[in-house]
């Protein structure tokens, strides 16, 4: 879910779902959203690890602009 956070790479959204419509770094989703993680920095994994059923926990200090979030920070998650 979309959620406002306080620390500093999470200062305007937080989101944990599962990766899919994977092209590249810098074009997948999350629930409906396109992400643009190529600024991130990677916990857990690196950038090559990204791909389609992987479940990450996407953050950024700028809100959506339309459909489009820039991350910040991506972690990788196990699936519970």
């Amino acid at each position: 879910m979309l959620r406002r956070e306080s620390n500093e790479a999470c200062k305007a959204f937080r989101l944990e779902a599962m990766v899919y419509d994977h092209v590249s770094v810098s074009n997948f989703k999350l629930y409906g959203f396109k992400v643009d993680a190529s600024a991130a920095t990677f916990t857990g994994g690196t950038a090559a690890d990204l791909m389609d059923g992987k479940i990450i926990q996407a953050c950024g200090d700028e809100l959506p602009v339309g459909n489009l979030m820039k991350a910040k920070s991506i972690e990788f998650r196990a699936l519970r």
